[in-house]
């Protein structure tokens, strides 16, 4: 994960970047002059009295890059799955169940809106437990009550069914990687 960092850091497209753990996820802040960031004169709803210049973020310009250092470098692949700092707040806030331990509680990040015909039917069968699954347009929710390990629902070929990629990480992981990000955002 140090190499794709240094990597990253070499495009020209961040002035900082993070990883957590060996576990995939990486933390980037997108240099101000990065064509990552769509520069525009207008004004976001809460900013319109201000005057403030409002920079969007290019999600797929940004998974274009991060796949261009990833094939160029590593000569892979994978699934790059992006989601911002309020996102992940957002995720966090919206945990459709109760729980006692967050190592029991998965989230699958989509990276497109999820199929919601037969997919989501079929998805939902399993919330009768013991897992309990819910389903959002880019997230789906599992809650593990009794662990993963014994599982039935980890065998759910869930991105087949939906329709899209995912990649899933537990409540801690989120957490951690939002503290980054966040650390990030206030240097």
């Amino acid at each position: 994960m140090k190499d794709l960092c240094v990597r990253l850091e070499q495009c020209g497209h961040f002035s900082k970047v993070k990883s957590y753990l060996q576990s995939g996820n990486v933390v980037v802040q997108i240099s101000a002059e990065s064509s990552i960031r769509n520069h525009s004169s207008e004004t976001a709803e809460n900013k319109a009295d201000s005057g403030d210049h409002v920079d969007k973020i290019d999600s797929e310009k940004l998974i274009q890059v991060m796949n261009d250092v990833l094939r160029t470098h590593f000569r892979c692949e994978p699934v790059v799955i992006v989601r911002q700092i309020q996102e992940l707040e957002e995720v966090l806030e919206k945990i459709p169940f109760e729980y006692k331990e967050p190592n029991k509680v998965q989230v699958h990040f989509l990276d497109d809106v999820a199929n919601f015909g037969e997919g989501r039917e079929s998805l939902e069968k399993y919330d009768k437990g013991p897992e309990v699954v819910k389903v959002f347009d880019k997230e789906v929710y599992v809650h593990y009550v009794e662990g993963i390990g014994n599982s039935k629902f980890n065998r759910v070929p869930l991105e087949k069914m939906l329709k899209v990629n995912a990649t899933a990480r537990n409540l801690n992981t989120i957490r951690s990687v939002l503290k980054i990000a966040q650390s990030m955002a206030i240097d």
